[in-house]
């Protein structure tokens, strides 16, 4: 779906493409791109921005700066990629998904008065999008050390590793992200950034470093669990050996018993054959001679 706005005193409006400074293509196919190419883009680099594994960074053209960023996607539960073509007075961003955030600017354009603060603004609201996302990270992980804390199921150490998994991506476009400010607030004379734009980035790079920072927490409390997970398991194996032990201990001494009376020497042959098992009390002797047995284990454990 393309739109195309125009930046003027009120804000951002809708305008035809030949008279816009923002065109903004979401939900964007591979055959799309036959539809901006009066725009003199190059289509590997269309592909990029479509590219799912792209990595953030800067691609300088001569008649335009590509710039990729990754941007969190709630459909796909993941970072995809964004691209940004920066042109003089036009800016053409790409995405495969639709962009709620757009909607969001056109309603409150606030501080959107050049090409520059537009860029900086779509910046804004990519980084916002990593916030939402470390809230939900953080009410699993809440909700992770909750199960951990009562139960050690399969289940729980599915959901950390998942949890886990989406940390290592989030962490990496982060990271990604963040390299790419950093190298615009360095080359601010390439994407004609004034102080106050150089300020906006800067605010945003400690943004990135803060998302950085929390998701170093959350995998450390994550690798805790993990931990704790393992020293559960280990506990709860423990008592089960133990509780077997003490079975085959109370087992083991009338098996024992059992065994000598089923040896099956003939008293008749020598008084010391087990002259018992032709005692009238024999059978009632062995069994009291195990309940004593099991008596003594008890008490010993």
């Amino acid at each position: 779906m393309l739109k195309s706005y125009k930046i003027g005193s009120h804000g951002l409006t809708r305008t035809e493409l030949t008279k816009s400074n923002w065109v903004h293509l979401e939900q964007a196919k591979k055959k799309d791109f036959d539809s901006i190419t009066d725009l003199k883009i190059r289509r590997r680099d269309f592909d990029s921005c479509l590219d799912r594994s792209e990595r953030s960074r800067i691609v300088i053209r001569e008649n335009y700066n590509l710039i990729l960023f990754k941007i969190n996607s709630k459909k796909q539960n993941r970072s995809v990629t964004m691209g940004i073509f920066l042109f003089d007075k036009k800016i053409i961003s790409v995405h495969e998904f639709s962009c709620p955030f757009v909607l969001d600017m056109v309603n409150h354009p606030e501080n959107i008065t050049s090409i520059t603060s537009l860029l900086i603004r779509i910046i804004q609201e990519i980084t916002k999008t990593f916030f939402v996302e470390t809230s939900r990270l953080e009410e699993e992980v809440n909700k992770i050390e909750d199960r951990i804390g009562t139960s050690a199921s399969k289940s729980t150490l599915e959901k950390l590793f998942s949890v886990r998994k989406d940390l290592v991506f989030l962490v990496r476009s982060i990271s990604g992200n963040r390299d790419v400010i950093n190298s615009m607030i360095s080359n601010a004379s390439i994407f004609k950034l004034n102080k106050l734009e150089k300020l906006d980035l800067s605010e945003i790079h400690t943004d990135q470093i803060q998302l950085a920072e929390t998701m170093a927490i959350y995998r450390e409390i994550l690798s805790n669990a993990v931990e704790i997970y393992n020293s559960k398991i280990s506990h709860e194996m423990n008592k089960i050996i133990q509780r077997l032990t003490i079975v085959g201990s109370f087992i083991l001494l009338p098996t024992l018993i059992a065994s000598i009376y089923g040896m099956n020497f003939k008293p008749n042959i020598s008084p010391y054959n087990m002259p018992e098992l032709n005692w009238k009390y024999g059978y009632i002797f062995s069994l009291g001679l195990m309940a004593v047995s099991i008596i003594i284990t008890y008490s010993y454990f």
